[in-house]
């Protein structure tokens, strides 16, 4: 049986397309919107990925993000932009 609601989704940050391994996002009516987006990051090498990438990460905050939903069996496409309120 095929998922009918299967959509193929695309994340970009700051303008640049950005690989990620979750992604929710929740619109609710009269409401703010929210998305949580889980990025890959580099493997651990005996060392700590936070304190390598900490200011590359931080720097995110503030910035565009656009995740674009195409629908796989109509290809009708949905597109959400938000900005980068927290890193965690």
């Amino acid at each position: 049986m095929e998922d009918w609601n299967q959509v193929h989704a695309t994340v970009s940050i700051d303008g640049d397309n950005r690989n990620y391994t979750r992604i929710s996002l929740v619109q609710k009516f009269g409401q703010h919107h929210y998305f949580d987006i889980e990025v890959l990051c580099s493997p651990l090498v005996k060392e700590n990925v936070w304190h390598h990438e900490r200011e590359e990460m931080i720097a995110l905050q503030g910035k565009t993000v656009v995740i674009r939903m195409k629908h796989e069996f109509s290809g009708d496409e949905s597109i959400f932009k938000g900005i980068i309120t927290s890193i965690g």
